[in-house]
């Protein structure tokens, strides 16, 4: 199912939430006994109620998320549907994320234009950042940092090879779907945002930005910024952040250091697994969301990953964009994807510093500390459990 559906599909799938609703939720049983009942995403919600047409449908980028979408034929997944026990026919209709939605309601919106494209915010955010070429990747950090990876039109080599790491559509437009794999590390804007407000040890993440780039290292220091357990390489839930290797003689600049170093490092290991399913190597990361503002920290995404780290201007812009050049790129207004993104900025663009083999001893000392927290985690150092088999302890 991971080669078809690009992810495992469990408890969270929405179609084993709707069956439950169908089946227990008075109000929604008898909507469906009188055919009153629609199914969809918010984009389904959104084109029913904004559009005259009044269908419900969606598109890849959204039905992708969902599950039960295959990658492969551009359809649902019939056969787990019917084992859930989900009916079909209330399957939204299938779109592509460039196609004819029809044309806006007037009367709600006091204007009446074509619908051309419609996309999920990440993945439009992906085109709008100008990430259309095959080893090109986004970073966006919020409270956690999404990196997702363009594989072109091949499918990934090894799907399901890191357990965290998706194959997404990143659009699909002309009957062609292009791809990309994505991962995330959950805890980065969040981490900061919890070191200044419950721990109070900076003011804000600009404070802690201005300090590191003070500092010359971390000399040592590491921080994990793993405060809701560990998803790359491994899924360890139960995993702990942690902060070691501090002596009295550092300074606080040397630990802000530390703490964005530790965020640059995750996201390199969520590169790391995106080409490792991809089989693809990125050459470019594009960086965009709020701490794509901290020069050290995309500084030491360039180093430690050991590509160039390009930052876009506009980027909380980027999803609105990116389903602007989906629509225009049908000859509306540029012939192709590659002609809309020339009209975007050149950005600012962090080179790799490091040596080759300094890049390899940072990643290596960073591996080992993961591997050291996995082994903590798995003999229930935290929790009193009994060790796992085979953990050692």
């Amino acid at each position: 199912m991971t080669e078809r559906a690009g992810r495992p599909i469990g408890a969270r799938a929405i179609y084993l939430w709707a069956v439950r609703h169908m089946r227990d939720t008075p109000c929604v049983a008898e909507a469906l006994k009188q055919k009153r009942l629609a199914f969809g995403t918010v984009d389904s919600w959104l084109l029913w109620h904004l559009s005259e047409t009044r269908r419900v449908v969606t598109t890849p980028t959204n039905a992708t998320s969902c599950g039960a979408y295959d990658l492969r034929q551009h359809s649902y997944i019939g056969d787990w549907l019917d084992a859930q026990e989900f009916p079909q026919e209330l399957l939204p209709t299938l779109m592509e994320d460039a196609d004819e939605f029809g044309h806006t309601r007037s009367d709600l919106i006091g204007i009446r234009v074509p619908i051309m494209a419609s996309m999920g915010d990440q993945l439009a955010g992906l085109v709008g950042l100008g990430c259309h070429d095959s080893g090109q990747a986004m970073c966006v950090h919020g409270t956690g940092s999404f990196v997702d990876l363009v594989i072109g039109q091949e499918r990934p080599a090894q799907p399901g090879a890191v357990e965290a790491t998706f194959t997404m559509t990143a659009w699909r437009k002309g009957g062609c779907s292009d791809f990309a794999v994505e991962t995330y590390a959950a805890t980065t804007g969040s981490a900061l945002n919890w070191l200044c407000a419950d721990m109070r040890w900076f003011d804000d993440a600009r404070q802690i930005s201005a300090l590191a780039a003070e500092a010359g290292g971390a000399r040592g220091i590491c921080f994990m910024p793993t405060l809701t357990g560990l998803r790359q390489p491994v899924m360890v839930p139960a995993a702990r952040a942690s902060l070691t290797g501090l002596s009295m003689t550092h300074t606080r600049e040397e630990l802000a250091y530390a703490v964005l170093g530790g965020i640059a490092q995750s996201v390199v290991s969520c590169v790391e697994a995106d080409e490792l399913v991809a089989g693809k190597q990125m050459h470019e990361l594009v960086a965009g969301g709020g701490l794509s503002s901290s020069d050290p920290l995309l500084r030491m995404q360039a180093d430690l990953g050991g590509v160039p780290v390009r930052r876009m201007p506009d980027a909380e812009r980027a999803s609105l964009r990116g389903t602007a050049f989906m629509a225009g790129a049908r000859g509306l207004m540029w012939s192709d994807l590659s002609q809309a993104r020339s009209t975007l900025p050149p950005g600012e663009t962090f080179e790799p510093s490091l040596s080759e083999d300094e890049r390899l001893s940072r990643r290596a000392g960073w591996h080992a500390a993961i591997s050291d927290e996995i082994g903590r985690t798995r003999a229930g150092v935290y929790d009193n459990r009994p060790p796992l088999p085979g953990s050692g302890g």
